[in-house]
């Protein structure tokens, strides 16, 4: 499964940003889905949204 998720991921940002972003949707729903760690998975969005926008600005 994390092979999968590797490739995926790496093509996923072969194809540019914006599918990175979808892919960390599909990830993040599917942990929520899975874990049902809910405050956990949106500290991470937080963290990842941030990191997002600083990028941009750069």
């Amino acid at each position: 499964m994390s092979t999968v998720m590797t490739v995926g991921w790496i093509v996923m940002i072969g194809r540019g940003r914006l599918s990175v972003i979808k892919f960390f949707d599909w990830f993040i729903g599917w942990a929520v889905f899975h874990s049902g760690g809910i405050m956990v998975i949106r500290v991470l969005m937080y963290l990842l949204q941030m990191c997002w926008v600083s990028r941009m600005k750069v």
